[in-house]
């Protein structure tokens, strides 16, 4: 379904540019600081909307601020396996779930500023879709290993 460059991420992040993210985990979206994800233990891929203005990207991130406490989309992630087992991830399913998944949550936010990803099917959207959208842009990742 995906090729192995964009296949490979598990997790997505909302960054509004400073210390702050927000993220859906399984106890809900939540609001913190990224430190966790600075041990050296991960990879990162740092991805953007190629043609959002620095106000947009601002209230992106307010907007996905806005679900802290939404809980997380458990039945989403089974819809999601089953799509995707099967090679159709536009496949209608019974499973619904009114909570979100972390790639669910900058989908949506995306949304709420204006911009729809394109062939992202918004129950299903997963960090595969993101990474391998063309409506977005990588970000230079700019650390010096110490």
């Amino acid at each position: 379904m995906f090729d192995p460059e964009h296949a490979c991420w598990h997790h997505a992040i909302v960054s509004g540019g400073g210390l702050e993210i927000c993220e859906a985990m399984p106890t809900g979206v939540e609001a913190r600081e990224y430190w966790h994800y600075m041990t050296g233990e991960y990879d990162l891929k740092l991805r953007r909307l190629k043609r959002a203005t620095a106000e947009e990207r601002n209230r992106l991130a307010y907007y996905a601020a806005t679900m802290v406490k939404t809980s997380y989309g458990f039945a989403t992630i089974f819809a999601i396996r089953d799509a995707l087992s099967r090679g159709n991830n536009w496949r209608r399913t019974i499973l619904h779930s009114k909570g979100v998944i972390c790639s669910q949550l900058y989908f949506e936010a995306c949304m709420r500023i204006g911009y729809l990803l394109v062939n992202i099917p918004q129950d299903r959207v997963c960090p595969a879709h993101l990474s391998a959208s063309s409506q977005m842009e990588d970000v230079p990742l700019r650390w010096v290993p110490v």
